[in-house]
């Protein structure tokens, strides 16, 4: 293969219908109503947020942001995540907002009892997702009073793509947590879907929002709610080598180290399958009023007066019917051990077992080009800096007004090299045997 050109140019279409008609130059401005919003609940995670914020900033590309910290976040990662959120801010064409203490819990009881730490595993995760609920219908409502259009709810290891046609789809292939939805009607979808899998752009000169305005505006198809399916990529190496021939010199040569970003280092991944879902919601078509807790169920199925009922889990989304699909990703051992303050388990034990659980069955490099399109979009020197690790020692002068830690956590959850990259597994706010219990709490 070719190494990439230096710089991409816009490719002019045939015709107006044409899914080519929406190819953009990447170095260009985010067209109007293009840009997506997004919803995250974040504990810890500033290693992982670093690159889903890149990513996304490209791919999508993001132009309004809402992070909520959980209340057990770090100062630490406050700082960090602050840093992020200021760095991006000034670039001018995204906005990043961050939402303190459960702030979006009118109810002030609530607000208490979900920030307390007594109680067994099975009650904390409980109240997270409770927690989850409440601030993803808080977020929605925000977005749409800041006529946003197109909003994911994702969480920070899942990157979301266009769902490629890949050979090697298994059409007999039915996802045993969809076995309450007849197959005829997922055979349907099937044949709906491909015609429009196979005008997916590529990703390096088109975005996600970009395409949905070209679904809209053909007819092809124009829910206000899309489900994405999830698939795993447990941490395990790929060679940087392979996919150095898929990026420009102008990257390469950036200083960016390109073995750090687990998009690029972990393509590795499990069998192609729906069993995880999230959802993204068009908020401009849904009354503000239906922007409800009531209305939810999960984080899987955050809105089932729009999206629909999902079964008794709510996730699950069948994989070849699908137009966008998440990359799940587990990350490094030391981005996932970030996570000191979960109180859903131990949290090595979990890192374990969910390493263990998945099985690698091939690799993907559909994703690749991402990297170029962040570089090309804020220029080599600056996408150094927003993916630079972090220098804590500065951002405690730089943040004076957020406390210090008497004990605050040191090596084993900070970015360094990649020694355990091989240790690393797939992480999932979503163990979902009590989903259905987790809805809302008066």
């Amino acid at each position: 293969m070719a190494p990439a050109e230096e710089e991409q140019t816009t490719i002019v279409a045939e015709g107006e219908g044409t899914a080519a008609a929406l190819v953009n130059n990447q170095t260009a401005a985010v067209g109007k109503g293009e840009g997506m919003a997004a919803c995250l609940l974040v504990l810890e995670d500033t290693i992982r947020l670093k690159e889903w914020l890149a990513y996304h900033y490209s791919v999508l590309p993001l132009t309004r942001l809402i992070i909520a910290l959980d209340p057990f976040t770090s100062y630490r990662s406050i700082r960090r995540i602050r840093s992020m959120a200021d760095k991006y801010n000034k670039l001018g064409d995204v906005n990043i907002t961050l939402w303190y203490d459960d702030s979006f819990i009118q109810n002030e009881q609530l607000r208490a009892r979900l920030g307390s730490e007594g109680g067994n595993r099975k009650q904390l995760h409980k109240r997270h997702k409770i927690r989850q609920i409440r601030f993803v219908t808080e977020c929605m409502r925000e977005h749409k009073r800041r006529d946003a259009n197109w909003v994911i709810l994702t969480d920070t290891d899942e990157i979301l793509s266009f769902n490629y046609l890949n050979e090697g789809e298994i059409y007999h292939r039915y996802e045993p947590i969809l076995k309450w939805k007849r197959k005829y009607r997922i055979n349907k979808e099937r044949r709906e879907a491909r015609p429009i899998r196979e005008q997916l752009p590529p990703l390096i000169n088109n975005t996600i929002g970009s395409f949905l305005q070209y679904l809209q505006k053909t007819n092809q198809t124009n829910p206000p709610c899309y489900r994405m399916p999830g698939f795993g990529f447990p941490g395990t190496n790929a060679s940087i080598s392979d996919i150095l021939p898929m990026i420009s010199n102008k990257t390469r040569h950036s200083g960016i180290d390109l073995r750090k970003l687990t998009t690029l280092a972990h393509r590795r991944h499990e069998i192609k399958n729906g069993d995880l879902s999230k959802v993204m919601i068009d908020v401009s078509r849904v009354n503000m009023s239906d922007l409800h807790v009531d209305n939810a169920h999960t984080i899987h199925n955050p809105n089932f007066k729009v999206c629909g009922q999902n079964g008794r889990y709510a996730s699950g989304q069948d994989y070849i019917a699908s137009i966008f699909r998440l990359h799940h990703h587990l990350g490094t051992f030391q981005s996932f051990i970030e996570r000191t303050t979960d109180r859903r388990a131990n949290i090595k034990t979990m890192f374990r077992v969910k390493k263990e659980a998945w099985v690698t069955v091939g690799v993907d490099n559909d994703i690749v080009p991402w990297i170029d399109k962040f570089v090309n979009r804020v220029g080599p020197q600056t996408a150094v800096d927003l993916l630079a690790e972090f220098n804590d020692t500065e951002l405690i002068e730089q943040y004076p007004d957020v406390e210090e830690e008497e004990d605050e956590e040191s090596d084993e959850s900070e970015e360094g090299d990649d020694d355990d990259d091989d240790d690393e597994t797939r992480d999932d706010d979503d163990d979902d045997d009590d989903d259905d219990e987790a809805t809302t709490e008066a």
